[in-house]
């Protein structure tokens, strides 16, 4: 196994691990009934967060067993990441217009911009890995960009967990 492939495989188990304690957290949230339209809104954002880099890790594994080629692997792997990046982004206005005008007041709007400037930056990279980068720089750009990916999902848990409805987002 590369060493490639053991980073990325890291990055899956803590993926993971994350999505399952947030569906533990989601679990007790619906218990409690104490589930808001918000706190969905943040668990579909903290389980994409925890999910979308196991993909595209799992996705760059399979290509390199595959192409037995690493660098058209993580080629194929950013552009697939900065599509999935891209529908993101774009899906953000249409998910918090499904919030009620009460739940859209509590979101920071400094919460909302990391995220979004942390994508959009993120996608930017990934295009540019996809396209011009080669060896080494193009999988730290990938490996990067999925542990920044990593890193707003714990974000996004430490405010579920830390934050109720009765606190700004």
């Amino acid at each position: 196994m590369s060493v490639s492939s053991e980073s990325l495989g890291l990055l899956v188990e803590f993926s993971i691990g994350l999505a399952g304690f947030s569906a533990i957290v989601s679990v007790f949230l619906q218990r409690s009934s104490q589930l808001s339209g918000l706190d969905r809104f943040r668990i579909l954002n903290l389980l994409l967060f925890a999910l979308l880099p196991a993909f595209i890790a799992f996705t760059c594994i399979g290509f390199e067993s595959i192409l037995a080629d690493l660098d058209l692997a993580v080629r194929i792997s950013s552009a697939v990441f900065a599509g999935c990046l891209l529908i993101f982004v774009i899906s953000i206005p249409s998910r918090l217009n499904r919030l009620s005008s009460d739940q859209r007041g509590l979101i920071r709007t400094g919460a909302v911009l990391s995220v979004v400037v942390t994508v959009v930056g993120n996608i930017i990279a990934q295009t540019l890995s996809s396209i011009a980068l080669e060896g080494g720089v193009a999988f730290g750009t990938l490996f990067f960009g999925l542990s920044v990916i990593l890193l707003q999902g714990v974000i996004q848990f430490v405010w579920i967990i830390i934050e109720r409805p009765t606190d700004a987002v």
